[in-house]
């Protein structure tokens, strides 16, 4: 095999150009993996909506609010108990039927309803995030308020 000796582009000249882009491109690569895994997810407002969401939806059937007595919320509302009670969750359930008081329903860490407060007066991001939503409904043809308020403190992890 014959060698040619006037070659022009050598390789010598070459590597150092293929390192540098292979520099860059790693370069590149690296900070895209920081900048994605460095994001941090705070779900609790959104949490706290969907709670409240379903535990209308358990309630209050087609306007019609059904019968509290001896209700036991987990079970009805299809919520798995050990999950509220773990510390990241409360909900408060309060109906409102005229002139009488309330009945209240209220699970999870109690202290929620204050942070819920607290978290309005100051900008304090280690408070737990609430939604509260008042909702109508009929019973015994009677127009009967319901007042949720939900809460969550499940930060998410980082990506």
């Amino acid at each position: 095999m014959r060698i040619k000796k006037n070659k022009k582009a050598e390789e010598r000249f070459l590597s150092p150009w293929l390192f540098l882009v292979w520099a860059l491109i790693g370069v590149a690569i690296v900070v895209g993996v920081l900048i994605f895994y460095s994001l941090k997810i705070d779900v609790r407002q959104t949490e706290a909506k969907i709670l409240s969401t379903k535990l209308i939806d358990c309630l209050v059937d087609n306007g019609y609010l059904k019968d509290l007595d001896g209700l036991d919320v987990f079970e009805e509302c299809k919520i798995d108990k050990e999950i509220i009670l773990n510390g990241d969750y409360y909900f408060n359930i309060s109906v409102y039927e005229g002139d009488e008081l309330p009945k209240i329903f209220s699970e999870g860490v109690k202290d929620f309803e204050i942070h819920c407060k607290l978290r309005e007066e100051s900008e304090g991001e280690s408070f737990a995030d609430c939604f509260e939503r008042e909702v109508y409904a009929i019973k015994e043809n009677k127009l009967v308020t319901i007042k949720i308020l939900t809460a969550s403190n499940q930060l998410g992890a980082k990506l």
